[in-house]
Order: C-alpha cells, then sequence, then structure tokens
C-alpha cells in the first residue's frame, strides 16, 4: 500500500521509505499504479440544517426519493415545496422538535440525519432517526459522520433512548447501525408495501448513559 506523506509517496510495507523512493526512480511505472491506490481526498461540511438550506433540501429529497425504496415516500409523493420545507424546520426549532445534520459537498446535499422527538413528557427522552444519502455517495462515510453528529447531539440534550426502522434487506445501513451501537429490538412485519410484496422491518435503538 502507498500513501502520501507532505507530497512524498510512501509504499508501506518492509521497505524504508529511501528504498522505497529509489524503487519509484528506478520503475515509474510503480508510482504510477500507486497514485492509482491512493484515496481521493473528498471535502465534506457536516452541520446542522437552517431554514435558509430549503431549497438544497427539496432538491435533496426529491433526488434521495427517486433513487431508493428503503424509505418512506415513493418519488412521486414528496410533493413538499421550499416555503414548506423552510417552515417546518422554523417549527421544529421553535418547538425544540428535534434536529436535522446535512453533509455538503462542494455547496450540494448529499446526505442528511434527521432527529424526531415527540412533544409528550413520557416520550419526550426518545428520538426517532432518519438517515439518507445519494447513492452516489454510499460507502464514503457520509452516513457514519452523520450519525455520529447526530449521537453526539443528543447527548448533548439528555436524550435517553434514540430509535429507527430499517429495511430487512438494506444490509449496508443495518451494519452501519450495529457499528454505532444499535441493536435490533424486533421485526415489523410486512410493514410496508412495495408494489404487490411486503417487506419487514427492524425496529433498532441504541440507550445513551
Amino acid at each position: 500500500m502507498a500513501e502520501e506523506r507532505a507530497g512524498v509517496l510512501i509504499l508501506h510495507g518492509s521497505h524504508s521509505p529511501s528504498v522505497a523512493n529509489e524503487r519509484f526512480q528506478a520503475h515509474p511505472e510503480l508510482l504510477d499504479a500507486c497514485v492509482r491506490l491512493l484515496p481521493a481526498r473528498i471535502s465534506m461540511e457536516i452541520r446542522i440544517a437552517l431554514p435558509e438550506d430549503a431549497p438544497a433540501l427539496v432538491e435533496f429529497f426529491r433526488t434521495l426519493y427517486g433513487e431508493t425504496e428503503y424509505l418512506l415516500f415513493e418519488p412521486d409523493e414528496y410533493a413538499t415545496t421550499v416555503d414548506q420545507q423552510r417552515q417546518l424546520m422554523t417549527a421544529r426549532a421553535e418547538q425544540k422538535g428535534g434536529v436535522m445534520f446535512i453533509c455538503e459537498h462542494a455547496g450540494q446535499v448529499v446526505g442528511a440525519a434527521i432527529g424526531m422527538r415527540s412533544n409528550f413528557r413520557r416520550t419526550r427522552h426518545a428520538l426517532f432517526l432518519v438517515l439518507g444519502v445519494l447513492r452516489q455517495w454510499h460507502r464514503k462515510g457520509v452516513g457514519y459522520r452523520l450519525m455520529t453528529e447526530m449521537i453526539s447531539w443528543a447527548r448533548s440534550e439528555g436524550m435517553r433512548r434514540l430509535e429507527l426502522v430499517v429495511d430487512v434487506r438494506n444490509v449496508a445501513a443495518i451494519e452501519l447501525y450495529k457499528k454505532l451501537g444499535l441493536e435490533i429490538e424486533g421485526t415489523r412485519r410486512d410493514s410496508r408495501r412495495l408494489g404487490e410484496r411486503f417487506v419487514d422491518e427492524y425496529t433498532m435503538s441504541l440507550l445513551l448513559a
């Protein structure tokens, strides 16, 4: 494997940096191969969404619901306008009804994690979570970073319980949630309908100390 340190390409393994660089000079094709293995530098920003993000969020959700059947809406069912999205976010902030974290890249929203909180005292300690990431941003750490920010926020707010539902076929999401400490509590049988077939969902949760 290779990595770049201060502009110098280092070959991992039994060879020292100097020996590795001598090899690169003698075999430039090896250098080219190692450069291709280096991960691309991807800049992304995770932050709390604001009402002024409404236009970008509407565009994000329209794209997201057109890409996946793991979430609630059919593509033609999402009809939220920019004004409605802005009002929803303003109301959530005023009522302390939860939070939304977004991941941005080059000014585009590529992922979002939503935490929704009950207004009733007996269930206000729990936060219901929804996570969505655009398909081209899968397996780039977006979901993990969004969820870790959400968990940190929940702890700072004194939340006790985080919960979500996930399609039993969505193996990548299930593994992510397990990695973050969530556990499967049970199965919601035939909880959603996709055309003429029904699918199950897992209920997963995390209790915060």
